[in-house]
């Protein structure tokens, strides 16, 4: 435990506070947890069990989590307030805020659609390195001699930088979404604390 900060620490605790019973016997048994998550995971378990806490019914709604519905639903209101932020916000809060609805969004997506979303979240991750052979077998990356002929290699390689940080980022989360096995309201809540993060970064920023 001594790895994780303590906020790191307290949101694990909250996470398995609020996680179904079976699934977090599962997660331990299986060993699917990093070494300090692992402690984490069955101190919460012994304290739930010595407080008597039992797994919850079938078909019973997760305990602090949400269902498949409640993720969608949150998804649509981001994509919303993004969409009036760039119409209330400066440009760059603006950004900053559909940053937030793309990292909800865009997990929840690979979630639904996993084979889908592993698909293209490969594709994401090979068309940048494809569009910079594309550049440098036509030369586009070379820088010319003249006045202005630099410009075009070194826009072609801020471009190339841009292609890399955003296929980069939509394909990690394609990925991480496409692979979480876990229940809806556990990808809820981790989207949660992602969101809750960025939140507090984009009003220190105002």
């Amino acid at each position: 435990m001594n790895d994780l900060s303590e906020k790191k620490r307290l949101s694990l605790v909250a996470l398995y506070q609020q996680m179904p019973m079976q699934e977090l016997e599962r997660r331990i048994a299986a060993g699917q947890l990093a070494a300090p998550a692992q402690a984490i995971a069955q101190e919460v378990l012994n304290d739930r069990l010595e407080h008597g806490d039992q797994p919850p019914e079938p078909g019973s709604p997760l305990p602090g989590g949400a269902p498949q519905g409640s993720v969608w639903g949150t998804a649509m209101l981001l994509v919303l307030g993004a969409g009036v932020s760039w119409l209330v916000l400066p440009g760059h809060l603006a950004s900053l805020v559909t940053l937030v609805a793309v990292c909800w969004v865009v997990p929840a997506l690979g979630k639904a659609f996993p084979l889908a979303g592993l698909a293209m979240g490969i594709v994401f991750a090979i068309l940048p390195v494809g569009l910079s052979l594309w550049a440098w077998r036509a030369g586009a990356l070379v820088m010319r001699g003249g006045d202005y002929k630099p410009l075009g290699a070194l826009l072609t390689w801020g471009v190339l930088v841009v292609a890399f940080v955003l296929c980069w980022s939509l394909a990690s989360l394609l990925i991480v979404g496409s692979r979480h096995k876990g229940p809806w309201g556990d990808l809820y809540n981790k989207l949660k604390a992602v969101r809750d993060q960025q939140t507090q970064a984009i009003t220190r920023r105002r």
